[in-house]
């Protein structure tokens, strides 16, 4: 039987999976499962409030000098990309499968990973699937996470080339 209970002195359930063991790795028991799971950072979520009060002081500013609709216009934009990176479902990494907030895909079926390589944050890479189709990941994070994502999915398919 797979499952075992737990002896009174043993933390529960909840405990190990909250405790941090690595920054991204989550063990539920070493025999049975190893799950990584890469959430966004969360400094772009304090950039985006950051763009927004800069649009709000910009929109202030405005008003006694017109070129500054400008400036307000533009850090508004960029509040709104910086957000939609922040709010990135979070990425997880199973031994059988690819998990992308509730969408989940088997490792058989991603034929190939091509990488952007524009900048180095955010991580932007395309996977083939064999069904034909493409899926678009995105993970905003440091170079030193993204390097790690990139080498756990070039290895997590045993058939992707890249």
């Amino acid at each position: 039987m797979w499952f075992r209970a737990a002896p009174a002195s043993a933390p529960t359930l909840s405990t190990r999976l909250t405790r941090t063991v690595e920054r991204n790795t989550l063990y539920i028991d070493r025999d049975t499962l190893h799950v990584t799971r890469y959430t966004p950072s969360r400094y772009y979520l304090v950039a985006a409030f950051g763009l927004m009060a800069a649009a709000l002081q910009c929109l202030w500013f405005a008003s006694y000098w017109p070129g500054a609709w400008a400036l307000a216009i533009l850090a508004a934009l960029m509040a709104g990309v910086v957000l939609a990176l922040a709010r990135r479902p979070a990425i997880e990494i199973h031994p059988r499968h690819l998990s992308v907030g509730s969408r989940s895909i088997d490792w058989v079926e991603i034929q190939s990973l091509d990488c952007v390589r524009c900048l180095p944050v955010p991580l932007v890479a395309v996977l083939a699937l064999a069904s034909g189709g493409r899926f678009l990941l995105i993970y905003p994070e440091e170079p030193a996470e993204c390097r790690q994502l990139l080498l756990q999915l070039r290895r997590g398919g045993s058939g992707v080339v890249d």
